[in-house]
């Protein structure tokens, strides 16, 4: 038993670089701000209007949309109305048999274009081993180190897309906290991520904020 243990460690480790799946279609989240109207949207985004549910003026909520293809993405992305903002996009896939996240401002980028296929180098500095993360809302603290590792990568490095703050991962505002704060193997004071904070390379390695 301990041989078969040591050997699915061993193909685990030895597995291609590029070896995913996606498990979802892209999904496109996008804010809605009812302040700013829009009286004659693309043909399009009249199309992704008929499903939103009803809202109230002067409202600011965000909603998210799973684009039929390519061409109907760049239409999208180039007649966005005037009430909608902050557009990302978020592909879900799978890398070794875990499930992960990416959320970035460009819809047509692959798995092959983010640094956690690149081939290992001596020289790549990589970030604190992560043991535990909680998420602080106003009136409690979670455990939230699963949805943590998710949407930071398979090297934590939040797939260095440089344009996404915490906050824009969530679809749903509620499930944003106030802060993650992140225990690694160090034992040291935890590493503070605000929801305003910029997720690339750099978050888990400049040290605490």
């Amino acid at each position: 038993m301990f041989e078969t243990y040591l050997l699915k460690i061993f193909n685990w480790w030895n597995a291609p670089n590029n070896r995913y799946y996606k498990v979802m279609p892209i999904k496109m989240i996008y804010d809605v701000d009812t302040k700013k109207e829009c009286m004659f949207p693309s043909g399009p985004w009249r199309e992704v209007m008929q499903h939103w549910p009803e809202l109230g003026k002067n409202t600011k909520t965000t909603l998210y949309t799973y684009p039929d293809h390519n061409t109907h993405i760049a239409k999208l992305v180039r007649n966005r109305p005037p009430m909608v903002s902050n557009i990302r996009f978020e592909l879900e896939y799978v890398h070794r048999d875990c499930p992960f996240n990416l959320v970035s401002r460009n819809p047509f980028r692959e798995l092959e274009h983010t640094s956690e296929f690149d081939h290992f180098k001596e020289d790549v500095s990589y970030p604190k081993m992560i043991t535990t993360v909680f998420a602080h809302y106003k009136e409690r603290v979670v455990w939230d180190t699963e949805r943590f590792l998710r949407y930071a990568g398979p090297k934590l490095d939040f797939h260095d897309c440089k344009d996404i703050r915490m906050e824009d991962l969530f679809e749903d505002a509620d499930m944003v906290p106030d802060r993650w704060e992140v225990h690694t193997l160090t034992g040291l004071e935890p590493l503070i991520i605000h929801r305003t904070t910029d997720l690339n390379r750099q978050t888990l390695e400049q040290g605490r904020t």
